[in-house]
């Protein structure tokens, strides 16, 4: 048994061309810094004392900041190649988390919110292009697993040591951010070139709208997306202050719940991802989406500490099945030609509900108390799945 197990992870992760690694190095060495938007409404309401509702209001300048970013970078790497877009995010978005750090006044840290956005989530889209590029079809649910896995490792250090740096100085936090970040563009700028699939395999894509905009398919899973990312973004704004305030936990617990859920997808997302190829995707998409609003709302049942780390567990595992695959579909429906426009609006829909979620949460949060938030994202999450089984007739 030991064997099939092991045989199964080794044909997961072979066969990937050595650019997928490359990329996935990079984004390792730049997640590994990853703090300041995991703890950034602690850092706003605490350190700051700025109200909930300000500080939310300010990360949704994050959220524009990163929409801006989003269609910009996808938009860019049809045009001048992803190698450019991703240094200039690395490098001087890099450097702008250490201006950041010394602002105080609410004006110039929603400007320098929006615009670290702006510069950092370019690189997503670029990525997320050049990683299609180096891929036939039939590999790219596992290339972007791969990213994800490389994310997620990273964030299983940053989450971790930024809160332990936060218990000392929330400005440590900014500069470890940058530093990883110009160190990932090093890497990049060395070693990386861009390169495509072969002619021959091109030829057996199928040819899809030239707009991302124009298909009615995307746009729906678009709109999903959107649901799904308003979602999900409660990690970052209301599920730390919930267990804050209610459970009492400390910034290195909080980490250390993160650290876990980057723990579970390092260790198994390439091996669910490789087994699940065979099934319907965007059916495995919505039992994701499901399970992962299942854990979200789970939280707010009141449980200790084991089960919170339950809860992890169980969105954990809707994470695995619903984001690389839904990348993958992605990848796969857009032709070369405009496969930087279809990831750029993929990464803006997720950019748009930092805009949408930081208000919305906690203003939810706030007026209507906890319970109607959770149990309103599983409601949402019912409903999202609804959606995606529906699109399957369709696409």
């Amino acid at each position: 048994m030991f064997k099939r197990i092991f045989r199964h992870y080794k044909e997961s992760y072979s066969g990937l061309p050595a650019t997928v690694w490359l990329l996935a190095g990079v984004t390792l060495i730049n997640r590994s810094g990853t703090s300041v938007l995991f703890f950034m409404m602690l850092y706003l309401t605490g350190t700051l004392r700025f109200s909930p509702t300000e500080a939310g209001t300010l990360l949704s300048l994050y959220g524009l900041g990163a929409m801006a970013g989003s269609w910009l970078g996808g938009h860019l790497s049809d045009r001048i190649g992803t190698k450019s877009i991703q240094l200039f995010s690395l490098f001087i978005g890099g450097a702008s988390y250490l201006i950041l750090s010394e602002m105080r006044s609410t004006f110039f840290i929603g400007l320098l919110l929006f615009l670290v956005a702006l510069l950092i989530e370019s690189f997503r889209p670029a990525s997320a292009t050049a990683l299609g590029n180096a891929c036939r079809p039939e590999q790219r649910a596992r290339a972007y697993a791969l990213n994800r896995l490389a994310i997620n490792f990273g964030v299983a250090l940053g989450p971790a040591l930024g809160g332990f740096l936060a218990a000392y100085d929330y400005a440590y936090i900014f500069w470890l951010e940058g530093a990883t970040s110009m160190m990932a563009g090093f890497l990049l700028l060395f070693f990386f070139h861009e390169s495509s699939v072969s002619l021959q395999d091109k030829q057996h894509e199928i040819p899809r709208e030239l707009s991302p905009w124009r298909d009615k398919v995307f746009l729906r899973v678009f709109i999903l997306m959107l649901l799904t990312g308003i979602i999900f973004n409660q990690l970052f704004n209301t599920w730390p202050m919930y267990l804050k305030e209610t459970v009492a936990l400390t910034e290195e617990r909080l980490g250390l719940l993160l650290t876990f859920n980057a723990l579970i997808i390092v260790s198994f997302e390439m091996a669910i991802v490789h087994h699940i190829r065979r099934y319907k995707m965007l059916r495995t998409i919505a039992l994701g989406v499901g399970l992962m609003c299942l854990g979200f709302g789970m939280v707010g049942w009141h449980g200790g500490y084991p089960f919170l780390i339950l809860t992890v567990v169980i969105w954990s595992i809707g994470e695995m099945l619903a984001f690389p695959l839904l990348s993958a579909f992605i990848a796969n429906r857009a032709d070369d030609r405009r496969r930087g426009a279809y990831m750029g609006a993929t990464t803006f829909s997720f950019s748009a509900s930092f805009v949408i979620g930081p208000i919305l949460g906690p203003y939810v949060y706030a007026q209507f108390g906890a319970a109607v938030l959770w149990n309103g994202i599983i409601l949402a999450g019912l409903l999202i799945m609804l959606g995606f089984y529906r699109l399957e007739r369709i696409s």
